[in-house]
C-alpha cells in the first residue's frame, strides 16, 4: 500500500510539474503579447502625433493662403473689371502674341 501511495503521489507531482511548465509557457507568451501590444500602442501614438502635426501645419498653410487670397482679391477684382471693359483689346493682345 505504501508503494501505491508513493506511486500515486509521484504521478500527482509529475502532473503538477507539467501544469507548472504549461503555466510558465502561458505566462511567457502573455508577456510577449503584452510587449507587442505596448509597442503597437507606442507606434499608434507616434502616428497620431504625426497626423496632428501634419493637420496643424496644413491649417497654418491654409490660413496663410486665405490671407494671401484676401490681400490679392481686390487686385484680381480690378483686373477682372479691366478685362471686362476692354475685351477687344485683350483679344488683339492675344492675337499679337500668337503671331510672334
Amino acid at each position: 500500500m505504501y508503494n501505491f501511495k508513493k506511486k500515486e503521489r509521484a504521478k500527482e507531482v509529475k502532473e503538477l510539474e507539467q501544469k507548472i511548465e504549461n503555466l510558465t509557457a502561458d505566462v511567457e507568451a502573455t508577456e510577449s503579447d503584452i510587449k507587442a501590444l505596448n509597442q503597437e500602442k507606442a507606434d499608434a501614438e507616434k502616428a497620431r502625433n504625426q497626423v496632428r502635426e501634419s493637420k496643424e501645419q496644413a491649417e497654418k498653410e491654409l490660413k496663410h493662403i486665405e490671407k494671401q487670397r484676401n490681400q490679392l482679391q481686390p487686385i484680381i477684382n480690378r483686373k477682372s473689371e479691366h478685362w471686362n471693359w476692354r475685351p477687344h483689346i485683350a483679344i488683339k493682345r492675344l492675337n499679337l502674341c500668337s503671331l510672334r
